[in-house]
C-alpha cells in the first residue's frame, strides 16, 4: 500500500489569521509531527503552491507553481 500525505491550504490566514480558529491552531503541531514521519525528500514528491503577490500581482495569473 502506498502512503500519501496531503496538507491542503495550511496557511497563516486559516490558522491564526483573519480566518483562523482555535481548532486550526490546535492541529499545527500534529501536522508538523506527521510530516516529520515521512522520508524527506520523497522520491516522487509533487509540491505545489500558489504564486505570491510579487509572482502574480494581478488576478488571472494564479496558476499553481510546481516545485520538485
Amino acid at each position: 500500500m502506498k502512503k500519501i500525505l496531503l496538507v491542503i491550504d495550511m496557511q497563516n490566514d486559516f490558522i491564526d489569521g483573519a480566518l483562523g480558529t482555535p481548532e486550526a491552531v490546535a492541529i499545527v503541531d500534529n501536522v508538523k509531527a506527521k510530516i516529520k514521519t515521512y522520508p524527506w525528500p520523497p522520491r516522487r514528491a509533487k509540491i505545489f503552491r500558489s504564486p505570491t503577490a510579487s509572482e502574480a500581482p494581478r488576478a488571472g495569473r494564479s496558476a499553481p507553481i510546481s516545485r520538485n
